[in-house]
């Protein structure tokens, strides 16, 4: 990851609230990441992260555990882009069917 990526990144994560803000650790960190998951834009990661922090605050007992799985998350969007994301998830199911109503959960 470019440096320039690495201090808008930092920037963004210094944002949301209760993330460890030891900078030093968290560009490592981000590098880790970044080598795991070359696909991804490191930046449009962390503040989407943010804006999910932002949302759903007190959800993340591992500040960091949590960005690791928006790593995650996002690469498998981005090989499975034909897919419409994770593929068909319930949610494709039921529209197929019809809609919720039609939908017999215990199937």
């Amino acid at each position: 990851m470019s440096d320039d990526a690495t201090a808008r990144c930092l920037v963004v994560l210094k944002q949301v609230k209760g993330f460890p803000r030891d900078q030093a650790e968290n560009a490592v960190y981000l590098m880790e990441l970044r080598e795991e998951f070359p696909l991804v834009d490191p930046v449009e990661v962390c503040r989407a992260y943010r804006v999910w922090m932002r949302d759903n605050p007190g959800k993340a007992k591992n500040y960091r555990s949590r960005l690791r799985t928006f790593f995650a998350r996002k690469t498998n969007d981005l090989e499975d882009g034909d897919r419409g994301g994770r593929g068909a998830g319930r949610g494709d199911f039921r529209r197929r069917l019809g809609g919720a109503k039609n939908f017999d959960s215990r199937i």
